[in-house]
């Protein structure tokens, strides 16, 4: 063996023992690319998303790299990475052919990335926690409608036992609405109600069903979600500068002709706007008449949850809401959670691919 063989050797086997530590700087091999600067990240500063695609492998040591400087993620052992000094970036920077591009903006970053880091990790923390968000307010939201469903079956309850007072007409109408609920329930496939801890352990870890969804059914149930953020949100307050934006999303909602039974009971569309027919005062409503129009579209999708073919006419929809807006609020889907993507793409030009 030569002796440039012997310390080429000994240095990929130094490279290969190294402890690699948080916030070091290195140069990552990533096959069919340039070796390029990166970053030693620790869990706390990765998106969930990402390290969820991290390759479970033991007796390895195995180091997330964030790259500069569009901070894509890649996973290196040991012996693709070294450690990256000053010197070396400085040699890089000063050779021919180094005048742009983004590999020479990541030697540059690599001289002092302590900043540009912070910064990249307060994004990470910020998305993170707008994700978290966006889940407790969707979860405070189903309660709600949860628990109005329930004042509904209350109520219910109790006109049915009244019913006896009123003579044989109103009994025989509660025996077929009865009659109508219970093979409603039988019909509805067990699968809706949460089964285990495990499932519910899965939703807390982001892993929901919402690919499940067909695209219509999304699309409505985005719908759904505007209009409750507006009008219901957590804050109880109902913003005018808001307005013209619901105004977008009820003219969409009520051009749009698809409209199905089981998108009105997985979504809970009927029962938001039910809720907000029945809100005592709306900003500029005597502009936008969303109490109105949330009346007309409970009526013609109560006919659609009774089995009509078409949306009952507007002279004979105020006697109906009621009863419409009640049936679309006694479906109980399940309200899957979003999943954010896994953001572990390579960098868009001369930045390596992330591999595992």
């Amino acid at each position: 063996m030569s002796s440039t063989e012997k310390k080429s050797k000994e240095a990929q086997l130094n490279r290969t023992s190294h402890k690699f530590q948080t916030n070091d700087v290195v140069l990552a091999k990533v096959r069919g690319f340039p070796a390029w600067p990166g970053i030693v990240m620790d869990d706390a500063n990765v998106p969930q998303a990402v390290l969820k695609e991290r390759p479970q492998i033991k007796h390895r040591d195995l180091y997330t790299i964030r790259f500069f400087p569009a901070a894509d993620y890649h996973w290196a052992f040991s012996k693709d990475l070294e450690l990256l000094g000053k010197d070396k970036i400085d040699a890089f920077l000063a050779g021919p052919n180094r005048k742009k591009g983004d590999l020479r903006q990541a030697y540059e970053l690599a001289r002092d990335p302590h900043s540009w880091n912070e910064e990249q990790n307060t994004v990470v923390r910020n998305y993170e926690q707008s994700l978290q968000d966006a889940a407790d307010e969707e979860e405070e939201n189903q309660d709600q409608l949860e628990e109005e469903d329930e004042d509904d079956e209350e109520v219910s309850s109790k006109k049915r036992k009244r019913a006896p007072e009123t003579g044989k007409v109103r009994e025989s109408a509660d025996k077929r609405n009865k009659k109508s609920k219970v093979a409603e329930a039988a019909a509805k496939p067990k699968s809706e109600k949460p089964a285990s801890k495990a499932a519910a352990a899965a939703a807390a870890n982001g892993d929901d069903k919402e690919e499940h969804l067909d695209p219509e059914t999304k699309k409505v149930k985005e719908w759904r979600h505007k209009v409750q953020k507006v009008f219901l949100g957590k804050e109880g307050t109902i913003h005018a500068d808001d307005m013209p934006g619901a105004d977008a999303t009820f003219k969409t909602v009520e051009e749009y002709d698809g409209m199905t039974a089981e998108h009105l009971r997985t979504t809970k569309i009927g029962k938001v706007m039910k809720r907000v027919m029945q809100l005592s005062d709306i900003p500029r409503d005597d502009e936008f008449h969303f109490k109105e129009r949330a009346e007309k579209l409970c009526a013609k999708w109560g006919a659609i949850m009774a089995g009509g073919d078409a949306a009952p006419k507007e002279e004979g929809a105020s006697g109906e809401v009621k009863e419409n807006g009640d049936a679309a609020a006694h479906a109980e889907p399940t309200e899957p959670k979003s999943e954010p993507e896994a953001a572990a793409a390579p960098p868009a030009a001369e930045a390596p691919a992330e591999s595992a």
